[in-house]
């Protein structure tokens, strides 16, 4: 099992990527990298590799990284041999199993695309990750890969999402909502409203319905499904909501020693409690709809949310994820959506917004 990670992703680059990589190799002895990056910081972290572990470690330097700022359309003129971009590439060519990239995800999205394609049957990837709920956790889709999603984009998403939930989740059948405004049947826009009515009659997905904003943390439902512009919002202010909270318990035990004394009690339950909510326990987003697997880390994640990351790229790989969805898929697909698979541009012919 091989893993091709960009180490010049995120805020931290190779100084957190390195050591976090490091890490895991050390956590899963069956781990191989394909270690991607270039300049001075990355060849200063790649020269100081233990011997025991730098055997299991390919270094590969590569050209000018990819920024922030890049669009993806930009990238995938000037920046092909990026370490970004050649990480997709690796899966491509079957040098790595999956790919890990803190960066830009616009332009992640878009080598996906050129390097890899999509699944037959899939129009476009979305993004995917687990939340913590009441009862445990939840898988949420798209959390920003597509701004707008038609129905038949909602339905691909769930079909996905519960593939994943299967077979990383160890969720039989899980069961999926779409998130909407409202409860009520008919309620909601046309595309949701499109989206319920095919999911309801695909014998694949257990269908529970719609879901509220303030229903998704105590429901517990498996997945939610919507739109790219919705899910990234909702993902956000989830997190800044925890932030909040966060902030706020640590401004009351500073105010108030009568707090602090009754909490020294109950101190490992509170830890317990915040590293449960903490978003870096659920760093590590899988680009679903890939022909390959790929995982996106939050761009601001610390060595131990980035280590959660490489994590979910292991689970990926062992429980063979690309496979059971490609299986899945096809047996899915009915003579048209073959016929009209074969129409599809494939990887290369890629069509990017600015």
């Amino acid at each position: 099992m091989r893993i091709a990670v960009d180490a010049m992703g995120g805020d931290f680059g190779p100084r957190l990527v390195v050591p976090a990589t490091l890490a895991a190799l050390r956590r899963h002895p069956q781990l191989q990298v394909l270690l991607l990056g270039e300049g001075d910081d990355f060849v200063a972290q790649t020269r100081t590799l233990e011997p025991a572990l730098a055997v299991r470690i390919t270094v590969v330097e590569c050209g000018r990284s990819v920024t922030g700022d890049d669009k993806p359309s930009a990238v995938l003129r000037r920046k092909l041999d990026s370490s970004q971009s050649q990480a997709l590439a690796a899966v491509a060519a079957g040098r790595a199993d999956c790919a890990l990239s803190a960066g830009n995800t616009g332009a992640l999205m878009a080598f996906g695309l050129y390097h890899l394609g999509t699944l037959d049957g899939i129009e476009r990837p979305a993004i995917c990750t687990a939340l913590p709920t009441i009862d445990g956790s939840l898988y949420m889709l798209d959390l920003g890969a597509n701004i707008e999603a038609s129905g038949a984009m909602l339905h691909q998403f769930a079909l996905l999402a519960t593939l994943l939930a299967q077979a990383v989740g160890q969720r039989s059948q899980p069961q999926v909502k779409l998130l909407n405004i409202g409860s009520e049947v008919g309620k909601g826009l046309p595309h949701v409203l499109d989206a319920a009515a095919r999911l309801q009659a695909d014998p694949l997905i257990h269908y529970g319905g719609f879901i509220e904003g303030d229903q998704l943390y105590d429901d517990g439902c498996d997945i939610v499904v919507c739109d790219g512009y919705s899910g990234n919002l909702v993902l956000k202010t989830s997190e800044g909501l925890v932030k909040m909270v966060s902030q706020l318990a640590r401004q009351l035990l500073v105010r108030s020693r009568w707090v602090k004394l009754p909490l020294l009690l109950i101190a490992g339950t509170v830890r317990k409690l915040f590293a449960r909510f903490n978003p870096g326990r659920y760093n590590g987003a899988y680009l679903l709809g890939l022909n390959g697997l790929v995982i996106k880390s939050h761009g601001s994640a610390n060595q131990r949310a980035f280590e959660f990351a490489l994590n979910n790229a292991v689970a990926a790989c062992q429980n063979q994820l690309l496979s059971r969805v490609q299986e899945a898929l096809y047996t899915s697909r009915t003579p048209a959506a073959q016929a009209a698979d074969s129409a599809r541009p494939s990887r290369h012919s890629v069509s990017i917004e600015e």
